[in-house]
């Protein structure tokens, strides 16, 4: 079975970026844009990516956008909104502000015998890494029952998630998000 027939990705670029100060997904770190960063990486993987963001200027990389159906909700609203819009069974999560992610990390999560899981996510000594992974559309229900109850916790809600597996790495740095000016 071909991985690009079953699984969707898409990086997420909605985020308010309030903390950064401005727009950091078209923030370059050594010349390129931060959101292209994942987008390399997830490019040589999928055949179906999008960007999940509440703006469409970013449609100028190339990828269909998806808007959130519920909106301020953070990513577990993105994720959900992203689930529904797509015709595969899972989708490959990554967020836009990760610069250190390499495709190397992508492969272990795509290993066939993960299949049988809802959600496979990379765990590190800090705890689980809910935006780079995988989800499945069998969470679409649980996800707009949190969802509706106002209840937008990523590690909340994966925890609630029975039939999940955790790839348990020491590699923390890597998984780093840029959240100011400082991060970089």
């Amino acid at each position: 079975m071909k991985i690009e027939s079953i699984f969707s990705a898409v990086v997420l670029a909605g985020g308010k970026s309030s903390r950064f100060g401005s727009d950091k997904m078209v923030y370059k770190i050594n010349g390129v844009l931060l959101i292209m960063h994942p987008l390399s990486v997830i490019k040589n993987i999928f055949s179906k990516i999008y960007i999940s963001s509440n703006s469409e200027r970013y449609l100028e990389f190339g990828y269909p956008i998806i808007k959130d159906i519920y909106s301020e909700c953070g990513p577990l609203g993105a994720i959900y909104s992203t689930l529904k819009n797509i015709e595969t069974d899972y989708l490959f999560v990554i967020a836009g502000d990760m610069p250190s992610i390499t495709e190397d990390l992508c492969e272990p999560l795509l290993d066939e015998e993960f299949l049988k899981y809802d959600l496979v996510l990379y765990k590190t000594p800090d705890g689980v890494e809910p935006l780079f992974g995988w989800y499945s559309k069998n969470l679409v229900d649980l996800m707009k029952n949190s969802l509706e109850k106002g209840d937008y916790s990523m590690k909340k809600f994966i925890y609630s998630v029975d039939n999940s597996f955790f790839i348990k790495t020491n590699h923390r740095k890597v998984f780093q998000n840029i959240n100011r000016l400082m991060d970089i």
